[in-house]
């Protein structure tokens, strides 16, 4: 017999989507590309984490699930999964820096726990419906994730090493405190993402490439306020040492937006 898990779920809104569709600024291929990508992001560090490890504990057959429908998509794996969340966040996190970067296209959601069935695309429970909830209080580009998920998923950690604080440390790490009391999953800053990327050259490359998105929007003044925020959690970012560090060891030159 069929019954709801334990689940950890992602929700995740592609802003803007309704518009791109109906005013035909990308085709139906380049379109199905965004996607085949999305799914790659979405279990990136599967490949890059399996591999023997005396300090690290993984389940055989993970299940991680993965569906999108029109401008949603959706990510779940059972709580219990070493190290579940942290791994999710990156991949999350990257998903985010290539879609804003490379394609103009920001992301808003949320991360909860709880009963769920999902298999394939068919997908229910209290879970589902609570996620879907707190996407809309998300608001701005940012994906949220309340204490209390944290808190939870830092119970099963891959190292047999780590106590619940050191999983927790490692998960926080990745994320930002906003004025409203969530984290999010920080994709902008050199001190989270900029340790994600191959060097000072691709981080740079990166929010050289973001500035011009957000700086697109602003331009356009078309929802101004997801804009706006993208523009404080930008200048935030690019901070007086990292101007000059940039200037002097690898000459080159960010700047905030005006």
């Amino acid at each position: 017999m069929e019954e709801y898990r334990d689940y950890v779920i992602f929700f995740l809104d592609i802003l803007g989507f309704k518009e791109i569709i109906d005013n035909n600024k990308i085709t139906v291929d380049e379109m199905l590309n965004k996607f085949d990508k999305a799914e790659y992001h979405l279990d990136y560090t599967r490949w890059i984490n399996k591999r023997e490890n005396d300090e690290q504990r993984w389940i055989d057959n993970e299940e991680k699930n993965y569906l999108q429908v029109s401008d949603s998509i959706v990510l779940s794996f059972p709580i219990e999964t070493p190290s579940g969340l942290f791994y999710s966040i990156l991949d999350v996190m990257r998903l985010q820096a290539n879609f804003a970067a490379l394609h103009g296209i920001f992301l808003r959601g949320a991360c909860t726990y709880g009963k769920l069935y999902h298999k394939g695309t068919t997908i229910f429970g209290p879970a589902m419906n609570k996620v879907v909830s707190m996407e809309k209080v998300a608001k701005y580009p940012r994906v949220i994730i309340p204490n209390k998920v944290i808190t939870e998923c830092s119970k099963y950690s891959s190292n047999f090493n780590y106590r619940d604080i050191d999983e927790k440390k490692d998960i926080t790490h990745c994320l930002k405190m906003d004025k409203d009391g969530y984290f999010y999953i920080d994709y902008i800053s050199y001190d989270t993402f900029g340790h994600e990327t191959d060097s000072n050259e691709e981080w740079a490359d990166y929010i050289i490439r973001l500035k011009e998105r957000i700086q697109d929007g602003l331009y356009e003044q078309v929802a101004l306020d997801k804009y706006m925020w993208l523009k404080e959690k930008y200048n935030n970012a690019i901070t007086d040492n990292i101007i000059r560090n940039y200037r002097e060891k690898d000459g080159i030159i960010l700047s905030r937006i005006e």
